[in-house]
């Protein structure tokens, strides 16, 4: 057995019968490739992949991706499909099913075919700790209360979600203090976030607001390009 986390780096088109031969001697925990064409679904049936990251690579479609989760459902922990155009709710919804392991997962800048839809499919992963669906023009506030309040969530990239505005905190902030709501429906006000990316959001002053309210652990806040946010907001 090799290593066994191991990396390859291949060329820009990957035939299916050169990476067939090449996995077959290798016990894989992780796959990483960036900007290929696959041709075929050669990464489904080696190895005992956890961490699966083919960010920018064409050939990437819904068939391969349930495949995928068909294959490693049972251990995956981490998918980045980052700039996987062809990529959509219909195979997204079947990972977070399949795949309820998963701590982080990337489907930033894919389509417009991926929608609130997959949001909130991901928001019920009880181990997810990282999301990312920066550049998603269809994601709106409804579903990004839900995976704000994911409770092991500690990493979140919103940047360029358009749709996205203070709305979304305010609304957390409110079903999280709400004592006419039962208990087990109430938010946790995203109580682990400690990374937030909301570049080029419309999110305002009151979002800010809104999480200074919420005493979350926040580390990192990144809000370029939000003209909305005032610079008393950035004292409180």
């Amino acid at each position: 057995n090799m290593h066994e986390s191991t990396q390859k780096g291949l060329g820009q088109s990957l035939d299916f019968f050169v990476v067939e031969r090449r996995l077959q001697c290798i016990e894989l925990d992780r796959l990483q490739v960036q900007s290929c064409v696959l041709q075929g679904l050669c990464v489904c049936f080696y190895g005992n992949l956890q961490r699966i990251s083919l960010n920018s690579c064409s050939g990437v479609t819904d068939n391969l991706l349930r495949s995928l989760a068909d294959a490693h459902g049972n251990v995956l922990e981490e998918l980045e499909v980052e700039r996987c155009r062809a990529v959509t709710d219909y195979s997204l919804f079947y990972v977070t099913r399949k795949c309820l392991r998963l701590k982080v997962l990337n489907i930033s800048d894919t389509s417009d075919r991926v929608s609130d839809a997959t949001v909130l499919s991901a928001a019920e992963l009880s181990c997810l700790e990282s999301f990312s669906a920066a550049y998603l023009s269809t994601i709106s506030n409804m579903s990004l209360v839900l995976i704000l309040n994911s409770p092991q969530l500690k990493h979140l990239d919103i940047s360029g979600c358009e749709r996205i505005d203070d709305a979304v905190f305010l609304s957390s902030n409110l079903l999280s203090s709400d004592s006419s709501l039962p208990s087990n429906l109430r938010l946790d006000r995203f109580q682990n976030l400690t990374s937030l990316s909301m570049d080029f959001c419309n999110v305002g002053s009151e979002a800010l607001s809104s999480l200074a309210a919420a005493s979350c652990p926040l580390k990192i806040v990144s809000f370029a390009h939000c003209t909305r946010i005032d610079d008393e907001a950035i004292f409180l």
